[in-house]
């Protein structure tokens, strides 16, 4: 298999695949088929930030944390140091499928580079990154993401030529399904519901209004 991508392209480039495609790039049909027109992705909503008034900074030497981790299988090196958590939800009461996954990222006053890993590998624009290492110079915070688990909205992968070193068009096709957009706004309802919730006032959390 070469991927969701690349394994349209590689069976459209040789024959099989919706017919009046392979017939735009001169290619002899050998199946017609709907190949590359049910492209699912799972769609990731990034804008809801924590920002905490009234936590506590615990410090434990390397050397105590590393005895944990390689005698006891506990302590902070069991976590990658930078997502916190991540739970699966539904958001239709259904306990058996969940319809969103939430990631957690935390980030302590003054983690500018955990922050700038996060908008280049999610491709968010560096004035995004600049607000939320804004926001990190004075506090805690946490970026909650979610993750759309079952999207609805489908997408294709066409061929941009013949040459199968050339990378496919995408038609992404995102959100063009309404279920897609009403689960994520019931997610997004779920997260900042969470603000209200005893443990989370506990420690100051406020979601922080992006601009």
């Amino acid at each position: 298999a070469a991927g969701s991508l690349n394994t349209a392209q590689l069976l459209m480039l040789s024959g099989i695949g919706p017919a009046n495609h392979l017939a735009e790039h001169k290619i002899d049909v050998i199946q017609d088929l709907p190949v590359g027109e049910n492209l699912q992705d799972h769609m990731l909503f990034t804008g809801l930030v924590f920002k905490y008034s009234n936590y506590s900074k615990v410090e434990h030497p390397v050397s105590e944390n590393m005895f944990k981790f390689l005698v006891e299988h506990k302590g902070r090196f069991t976590n990658n140091g930078l997502l916190g958590s991540s739970g699966f939800i539904s958001t239709v009461n259904d306990p058996m499928y969940p319809d969103i996954q939430l990631h957690r990222f935390d980030f302590a006053e003054g983690m500018y580079d955990q922050l700038i890993n996060i908008y280049v590998n999610f491709g968010f624009k560096p004035s995004v990154g600049l607000m939320y290492a804004a926001l990190n110079t004075y506090s805690f915070i946490t970026i909650e993401m979610l993750t759309l688990l079952n999207p609805k909205s489908r997408g294709k992968v066409y061929l941009k030529s013949t040459d199968p070193e050339d990378h496919v068009k995408i038609k992404c096709g995102y959100l063009t399904n309404d279920d897609d957009v009403e689960t994520f706004l019931r997610g997004i309802d779920f997260v900042t519901r969470l603000e209200k919730t005893k443990g989370v006032a506990s420690v100051g959390a406020e979601l922080h209004e992006i601009t």
